[in-house]
């Protein structure tokens, strides 16, 4: 996790960096407000992914008992963090990720609402429910920040 702060707190001083003074038309300031308002919302997730990590890696043992309670009160902070990033969709680059990222943010309170007894249980929710939305929103995510990169 603080390798993900360390990251957007980098992304952040570069964005503020590449605004120019000459840059204060309206258009270029929502497009700043837009490209932060992204990189936000990933970094969010990252973090998510990140304390994730045992359970992806099928790690149960070491998600057990408080470790899964802490991860339960680390994700309620999450998605009320993702729930006001996403209060004004205006930020979002288009509407087909804004809606992937609301439903992502719902179908992490309905697993907040119905918490598994079990690390086993939530890597099943994880798998089914959240990887493939996680690995298209960050794909987009990628791809508007970046643009198609040729490697």
């Amino acid at each position: 996790p603080e390798h993900i702060e360390a990251i957007r707190s980098y992304q952040k001083k570069i964005l503020s960096e590449s605004h120019t003074e000459g840059e204060n038309d309206f258009n270029s300031m929502l497009k700043s407000q837009c490209r932060n308002r992204i990189i936000e919302v990933q970094n969010i997730l990252r973090k998510i992914k990140v304390e994730f990590r045992p359970i992806i890696n099928k790690q149960f043992s070491k998600v057990e008992g408080e470790k899964l309670h802490q991860l339960k009160n680390f994700i309620e902070i999450e998605v009320n963090k993702l729930d006001d990033m996403c209060r004004e969709p205006i930020f979002f680059k288009n509407r087909k990720l804004f809606e992937r990222i609301t439903r992502f943010r719902y179908l992490l309170e309905k697993t907040i609402a119905k918490w598994p007894s079990s690390s086993v249980e939530l890597g099943d929710l994880w798998q089914t429910n959240l990887t493939p939305l996680y690995e298209q929103i960050d794909s987009e995510i990628f791809e508007i920040i970046w643009g198609k990169m040729d490697l």
